[in-house]
């Protein structure tokens, strides 16, 4: 791969860290405090955004329309066997 931009990468990582703490669910108390849902809040305002701007900045401004589908056709086999191994597996040992 070319020349990489670190502070991306890291700003990248910063994101992911903050997407998994946005998902740690507190007890309620910590839940109805003021602090959490102001952190809550502020937290779930930004790292959407940040991940689409983050991602469009490397994102080529033509269309090939060859790329798009080879992109594609490269994501689908890269995350169909995890997934559908993955709902396969869980499935029995949800509903028995």
């Amino acid at each position: 791969m070319a020349n990489r931009l670190h502070h991306i990468d890291n700003a990248k990582a910063i994101g992911m860290m903050l997407i998994i703490a946005s998902h740690v669910i507190p007890s309620q108390a910590v839940q109805d405090g003021l602090i959490y849902q102001t952190w809550n809040n502020a937290l779930n305002s930004f790292y959407v955004p940040l991940f689409f701007l983050l991602s469009g900045i490397f994102e080529s401004s033509t269309f090939d329309r060859k790329k798009y589908v080879t992109r594609l056709l490269k994501l689908k086999n890269t995350l169909s066997r995890p997934l559908s191994t993955q709902g396969f597996g869980h499935y029995p040992l949800q509903h028995g």
